[in-house]
This record gives structure tokens, sequence and C-alpha cells, in this order.
């Protein structure tokens, strides 16, 4: 039996629709989840790895304990998935199952221990699909700073420390200092007075800047101390402050004084570590009694995208459109 040049590349060209169908449904499908958690405070961009899988994170929930952990979420419709509260040990403290397209509902705090939490949506195909940390205070936590610096003096940041009931041990007091640059800065302030601490820093560079404090306690989550309290975040105006003066020529000629341009140029070497947590033993497929959905208010929730969806396409087209022609020149 002869050979068929035009059968095989028909063969290719039914293999390679294969795959892209393959792989786009791949990426589809993940773009299919979204999470939304009430109270989120913009933070510093980090990794959280929750069972071996890491996510990039830019904001922590704040929750007072007794008030609900409120969750907004979507997913398919033709699979259920469900979302899981995760503690510092990556053990299940609560989870809603059976869960389906759009949902609302929320967690309760009463009898958790304050702490490091993460909600986390379970996919049907065994993945974790998003996550958001969360943090149950055991501390009231402020900051004091002055709204506006000048470039290159130093500035103290006075943060205020008050437990709540039943807190866990405070092990630390750290200052996170970042900027649009990804210019990041982690102080640890000394106590100066009974709750009161401080940290000083000097500002290199003019700009805007962020400002907030965290509690942390002795126990790990994520690869550092756990944060057991997290403050607003207090936005700081840096003034740059150089300038220019020249003295004026006058009909006489006298001579001109030159005021010379400092320049400073700014070097942050403080980088937030990278963190990462041991995967837990605990399963989620242990099945608990399903947390009995509440509805809250629909806040704007953001999907999860991907340009590998677009590129996938891009490539199937040419490799269709290139088959094709090869075929009809036969």
């Amino acid at each position: 039996m002869g050979h068929h040049p035009a059968r095989s590349r028909l063969a290719l060209v039914v293999a390679l629709v294969l795959l892209c169908s393959t792989l786009s449904f791949g990426v589809a499908a993940q773009s299919q989840y979204s999470l939304t958690v009430d109270g989120g405070i913009d933070t510093p961009d980090k990794t959280v790895t929750v069972e071996g899988q890491s996510f990039d994170v830019s904001e922590t929930v704040r929750v007072e304990p007794g008030d609900e952990i409120a969750v907004e979420t979507s997913g398919p419709t033709d699979k259920q998935y469900r979302v899981n509260l995760l503690n510092k040990k990556n053990q299940i403290a609560a989870y809603n199952n059976t869960l389906s397209g759009e949902e609302s509902f929320s967690f309760e705090t009463e009898g958790l221990t304050p702490g490091s939490y993460v909600v986390a949506v379970y996919g049907a195909d065994g993945n974790y699909k998003m996550i958001q940390p969360v943090v149950v205070s055991g501390y009231d936590v402020s900051t004091d700073v002055d709204n506006t610096v000048e470039e290159d003096s130093e500035s103290t940041i006075t943060v205020d420390v008050e437990p709540k009931q039943n807190a866990p041990e405070l092990e630390s007091v750290k200052v996170m200092v970042s900027n649009d640059d990804d210019d990041i800065r982690t102080l640890t302030a000394s106590e100066t007075d009974d709750g009161t601490y401080t940290a000083t820093t000097t500002f290199e560079t003019s700009g805007e800047f962020d400002v907030f404090a965290t509690v942390r306690g002795t126990d790990t989550f994520n690869g550092e101390k756990e944060i057991l309290g997290i403050s607003d975040v207090q936005s700081i105006t840096v003034d740059d402050d150089s300038s220019d003066s020249s003295g004026s020529d006058d009909s006489s000629g006298d001579s001109n004084t030159e005021t010379p341009t400092m320049t400073t140029t700014a070097t942050m070497t403080a980088t937030q570590p990278a963190e990462t947590t041991e995967p837990s033993d605990a399963s989620p497929t242990d099945s608990p009694e399903t947390t009995e959905s509440a509805q809250t208010p629909a806040p704007t929730t953001t999907n999860t995208t991907s340009p590998l969806h677009a590129v996938q396409l891009l490539l199937f087209v040419l490799v269709v459109v290139g088959s094709v022609y090869q075929l009809r020149n036969q």
C-alpha cells in the first residue's frame, strides 16, 4: 500500500486540533472561578503556598472575632466545587461544599483562635483554584506617622497595640513600608512603653509610600510568624529636598553665585522574604457538616484570566490554515 502525504497531513491536523482544544479547555476552566472576601487591606505582593500550590496575593482580609467572614464565589455550573477555611496548619477549620455557579455565604469566627487563615476555592478536579489570606484579629493595631516628610530625613513610626480577649502571645511588631516601585522595607519596632512600639527609617527617595503594621505571634504560617493583628494602611508623601538657585546678572557686571544641585540616589535592599508553607496532612475530601449559607451584598468580583488562552487559539488557527493550504496544493 502506497504512502499518502495528504492523509498524513490530515491526521496531523486532527491531532493538533485535539491538543489545542484540550489545552484551551484547561485554561477556560481555570478562568471560571472567582473569589471575593469582604474586608481586604492592600498589602505588598507575596506568595502563599497551599497544598503545594503557589498563589500570588496582594491583600489580607481583617475580621474581628465573632464577626462573619463574608465570601462570594463563582465557578462552573455543570460541576460542584467547595470552599475551605484553612488554619495556620493547613487544616480545614470550616468549609462549604456542593457549590455551583455564583454563591454567597459566610464562615463563623465564633470559637476560632485569633490568627492567620486562608479561604481557598477547591475545584472539582482536586486542585485549589484561588485563595485569600484572612486574619482573625487578636490585637487592635494602629500606626501614627507624619503624612508629609522630607527626603533624606529620619522618620519615626509609632505603633499602638492593644490585645483582645484570649489573644495569643505576641512575639514582635513589624512595620511594612512600600511604594509603587516595589521598594519594600520590613522594620522591627521596639517597645517604648506598655503597648507602644516605634520604628525609624529614612526615606531616600521622594514619592508616595504606604505604611502599615502587623503583630506577629510565636507560631509559623506560610514560612513566617503568623499575623495576629494588622493595622490600616497609612499613606506618606516624601517631598524632594533638591533645589536650584542662581544669582542674577546686573548692569554693572557683578559675578554670579550658583548653588549646586544635590542629587540623592536611594537603594532599598530590605525586601519581604519569599514565603512557603508545608503541605497539610488534612484532606479536602473530609466531610464535616456543611456551613450554612448566608446571603451578603454583592461586592465587585475579579475573574482569573490568562493570556495563554489567546496564544493557543492563535496557534490553532495558524496550524489549520497552513495545513489546509498544503492540502489544496497537492
